[in-house]
């Protein structure tokens, strides 16, 4: 019988070899493959960015372009009015000046002020709205404004020029508003044969506008002014990188692959428009990198596999000489020894197995809920494009037309993006929480579902005469109301109700904000209706999820502290909302 001890010693060296062998060229091999992989990628990513930063900088200088220009030709317009023309020179048609005013100002309801002033710097005639969308008024208090820039640069200009102010903070008798108001100022020199008799001037609230002009799927957008100063949205990139900015002479700077800067101007200032590259992309660039890698790492592993089967055939040669000189004891330990491997890999499997059910049934959660919340954003976006074909088909498209187009749909691609941040926060329940107006609440839902309920009919009415608040996370409350009248909508639509309507009623009855919502859409049936907030419970077989209402109670009773209640009859369905007032 061969000595156990001297083959399992020699054995024992001969896997060490081995084990080692394959590790380091393991290593070698993969180092090599990364470090190519690398090389060529780094500078395929940076191509990549300055490309699509290229591409968006001309985007936004087209949308800002066309935004200054239909402002500009709104007040050339203006000034060439006889009506307004015949009131500058002799003061004749008050009344038709001050209703022209009022005109313009209710039909851009991003004007902010709308004046004249005369050549003295006194303000003559003087339209205000207070924010975004508010009713014009006439201003009786006059100011002088003589000592303003804008005023000092308009009056140099020719009749028929334009001057586009810097986007600054606005000032009243000497201060700054409170709370801060960022505006832009377009105005234009009024002569009368020949004669300079003021400036026309209009004040444009800028935040809705920065707002979509900084919306971005890929990138966090920045404005920053030759004061070193961030316009709207702000972040902290380091003294000495701003320094070097503002004292740079170059149109375009590019930092690395996350950071593109190109000189902008923008009226009275030239302004620098920065490109930062979100954070979620960088993660899922580096998460594809992680992937990548780990496709090299089997790659190599499979590649190595013929090295190692070449270095131990010595190694099977001295095992089966162990196996046919071997006694009963080895071949039972030998035995066992397999049969605990075997075991522990059913183990491990099953372990495996059910961790990926697990990871698959809560993204399965996840993407029922994003489905449920992008399908109407989706619809919108699709008919949107339709609109903008038929329109190209007949010839009648026109910048107005695109340039709507393409901010609703900036618009519906940002609640679908803030419908993701919220889903996220959701799950990490980390969510601020604030005071906020019910009803803001349901206007920014109208903005998104309000077309698909008027192609359908449906009424949409709000009761809100006390303008009702409560403390809680607003994208939550969004999420739930939203997916309220959504259903309601459907039933309406299914039933084909000819009167079709939904009423919101918000109330306050002393312990609760009540909100309730109303459809005349013949009811749920008794038999189900208790059913209805249980998960994965729907009336629209292969249309829903079951997530909706079971999420919806989720949180109101989670979130809230409140509840949710539902009635029915023949007649159509109340659900009710019950928010605890903040103490």
């Amino acid at each position: 019988m061969i000595k156990l001890k001297k083959i399992s010693q020699k054995n024992k060296n001969y896997v060490y070899k081995l084990f080692f062998s394959f590790i380091v060229f393991s290593i070698l091999l993969l180092s090599s493959i990364i470090f190519i992989h690398v090389s060529f990628t780094q500078k395929q990513k940076l191509e990549t960015f300055k490309f699509q930063s290229s591409l968006q900088y001309k985007e936004k200088k087209l949308f800002l372009d066309n935004f200054l220009q239909k402002r500009k030709d709104s007040l050339l317009a203006i000034s060439n009015n006889p009506y307004f023309r015949e009131f500058v020179a002799n003061k004749n048609y008050e009344y038709n000046t001050d209703f022209l005013f009022y005109t313009i100002m209710e039909e851009n309801k991003d004007y902010m002020q709308f004046r004249y002033i005369n050549s003295k710097g006194d303000e003559v005639l003087r339209f205000d709205r207070k924010s975004y969308g508010q009713i014009a008024y006439k201003v009786a208090y006059l100011q002088n404004k003589k000592n303003r820039y804008y005023y000092t640069e308009t009056s140099k200009l020719k009749e028929g020029e334009v001057f586009i102010s810097k986007i600054d903070l606005n000032v009243e008798n000497g201060k700054i508003q409170e709370p801060h108001v960022y505006v832009i100022r377009v105005s234009t020199p009024i002569y009368i044969h020949g004669t300079y008799k003021g400036i026309l001037i209009v004040n444009i609230f800028m935040e809705q506008f920065l707002k979509v002009f900084q919306l971005s799927p890929i990138y966090n957008i920045y404005l920053l002014n030759k004061d070193g100063e961030f316009i709207q949205n702000r972040f902290n990139m380091g003294k000495e990188l701003l320094n070097k900015i503002l004292k740079t002479k170059n149109e375009t700077i590019l930092y690395e692959n996350n950071l593109y800067i190109k000189r902008l101007n923008i009226g009275y200032e030239s302004m620098f428009l920065i490109y930062k590259t979100k954070e979620t992309m960088l993660e899922k660039s580096r998460q594809n990198d992680t992937k990548m890698a780990l496709i090299i790492l089997l790659f190599a592993i499979i590649i190595s596999i013929p090295f190692a089967y070449i270095l131990s055939r010595p190694a099977k040669k001295a095992f089966d000489i162990i196996i046919k000189e071997g006694d009963e004891l080895h071949d039972l330990a030998l035995n066992l020894d397999k049969k605990i491997e075997e075991e522990t890999l059913k183990n491990a499997k099953k372990d495996r197995l059910l961790q990926h059910q697990s990871k698959l049934a809560e993204l399965g959660d996840m993407v029922g809920n994003i489905a449920h919340q992008w399908r109407h954003p989706l619809t919108r976006l699709s008919l949107i494009l339709q609109n903008l074909n038929a329109y190209k088909k007949r010839d009648k498209l026109n910048d107005e037309i695109f340039n709507k187009a393409l901010q609703e749909s900036l618009e519906q691609i940002s609640f679908m993006s803030e419908t993701i941040e919220n889903f996220k926060d959701f799950y990490r329940t980390d969510n601020k929480k604030s005071t906020f107006s019910i009803s803001k609440v349901i206007d920014d839902i109208i903005k998104i579902i309000g077309i698909s309920l008027t192609h359908n009919n449906i009424s949409l009415n709000v009761n809100d005469p006390k303008n009702l608040q409560v403390y809680g996370i607003k994208n939550e409350l969004v999420q739930v109301v939203l997916n309220l009248i959504i259903n309601a909508k459907d039933a309406l639509v299914e039933h084909n109700i000819s009167n079709a309507q939904i009423n919101i009623n918000i109330l306050d009855d002393g312990k609760y904000i009540v909100v309730e919502i109303v459809d005349n859409a013949n009811g749920i049936p008794d038999d189900i209706i208790d059913e209805i907030f249980n998960p994965y419970f729907t009336t629209k077989e292969d249309k829903g999820t079951g997530i909706g209402l079971y999420l919806s109670k989720t949180i109101i009773e989670e979130h809230f502290n409140g509840k949710i209640l539902v009635q029915s009859d023949k007649n159509g369905t109340t659900f009710t909302i019950l928010l605890p007032k903040k103490l």
